[in-house]
């Protein structure tokens, strides 16, 4: 007699967030923000990155989790979260053991391939999720590079402890992941490139596409923007 069905892989995409608290989120942008204005600013960004990730998520049949860091509270949001997301609390030693969690645990409820993307890259695109999902089809590893030697995405094909196990928020974090995918004799790609919003002076780099389509996904952080008067001179 055989056993119940089991369910067909799939595929997941990870967005891995922190509670909007002032002084816990975007601190590198104070100056020019204020810790509260800070907090403010972070959580137009992550309700539009939600947002955004939903639509992308149905459109290319991922199933996407919200996995936040509460920061010592509950893992309520100042706004209603899209009904698609489920939600987990990061668990682990810094956010390399917490990426590592998440992603294994994933694979563990089955998942085909696994995305994982922060909350500094607001005008990340549905196309640099399909690029990265088309990519895993030949590749264990894939990533769309930031400009600051980091990622804005990074995906998996299949789980591999210790990976990313190195320093995380650094200039060379991509290149040492990248060497020790190779070491490991993993096949690692990468997608063209994001631009995340770290620093006041990041902001140039978004009011220089607030009139392209990718910035149609980020309405609240734009108007925060605007309303706040925050946008860099020049």
């Amino acid at each position: 007699m055989s056993g119940p069905a089991r369910p067909a892989p799939h595929d997941v995409l990870l967005v891995f967030a922190k509670k909007p608290k002032a002084g816990f989120v975007k601190t590198r942008m104070c100056p020019p923000f204020s810790q509260e204005e800070a907090a403010r600013f972070y959580a137009a960004m992550l309700e539009d990155i939600l947002e955004a990730t939903a639509a992308f998520a149905s459109a290319l049949g991922l199933d996407p989790v919200l996995c936040l860091d509460p920061l010592g509270g509950d893992l309520d949001l100042p706004f209603e979260m899209p009904d698609s997301f489920a939600i987990e609390e990061q668990r682990g030693a810094g956010l390399a053991a917490r990426m590592e969690s998440a992603v294994k645990a994933a694979f563990q409820r089955g998942a085909r391939r696994v995305l994982v993307r922060g909350t500094d890259t607001p005008t990340l695109s549905q196309e640099h999720l399909e690029a990265a999902l088309k990519a895993l089809e030949g590749h264990e590893l894939v990533f769309s590079p930031d400009r600051d030697g980091g990622y804005g995405v990074v995906g998996f094909a299949s789980f591999h402890p210790g990976l990313l196990d190195l320093p995380m928020s650094t200039e060379t974090v991509l290149d040492e992941t990248l060497s020790r995918a190779q070491a490991w004799g993993l096949a690692a790609a990468r997608v063209a490139p994001c631009f995340d919003l770290d620093r006041g002076s990041d902001l140039s780099d978004l009011r220089r596409v607030r009139c392209e389509p990718e910035a149609l996904s980020c309405p609240r952080t734009l108007a925060f923007l605007d309303g706040e008067k925050r946008w860099p001179n020049g």
